[in-house]
């Protein structure tokens, strides 16, 4: 009987977990560059790419823009800049809202550390200036950074 229950609840972590995982997909922010157009601009966005420390959720988070050129504005804007993943989802989560809206949520996150309970305060907004404008409003500390921990 104990195997069964054992068996049982290992069944339902397996397919529980892709409920609770987030709906950004993190990937190599260079295989975004395939969305240009022109062989020139893909070029030029691949070697950003590579130039750079960008935090892929962040990445993944400017492909969700429509405009290219917002696109494009985004990726300058996130480069070396930390992200909480959780928030960086409410940003691009709604349809309704335009590139602009996303685009200034995404970079209002930049190395923003709020913590559990502020994020789950502002994650209840209704739409993302409401999201922003909590953001902003909640105490900042400072992002970890593994520059820090390893300072001699």
């Amino acid at each position: 009987m104990a195997s069964l229950k054992l068996i049982f609840q290992t069944y339902l972590v397996i397919f529980a977990i892709p409920f609770v995982t987030f709906a950004l997909n993190p990937q190599e922010p260079k295989s975004f560059c395939e969305r240009l157009l022109s062989e020139k601009d893909k070029s030029d966005c691949v070697q950003a790419s590579q130039k750079t420390n960008m935090d892929w959720y962040a990445a993944s988070a400017c492909n969700s823009l429509v405009s290219d050129q917002m696109f494009m504005n985004c990726w300058g804007q996130i480069q070396n800049g930390l992200f909480n993943p959780e928030a960086l989802d409410f940003c691009t989560k709604s349809d309704e809202d335009m590139d602009q809206e996303r685009l200034a949520c995404i970079v209002s996150l930049k190395n923003k550390n709020l913590s559990q309970k502020d994020l789950g305060t502002c994650l209840k907004s209704k739409d993302i200036g409401s999201f922003k404008n909590c953001a902003d409003s909640k105490s900042q500390r400072a992002p970890a950074s593994l520059d820090n921990v390893f300072q001699k």
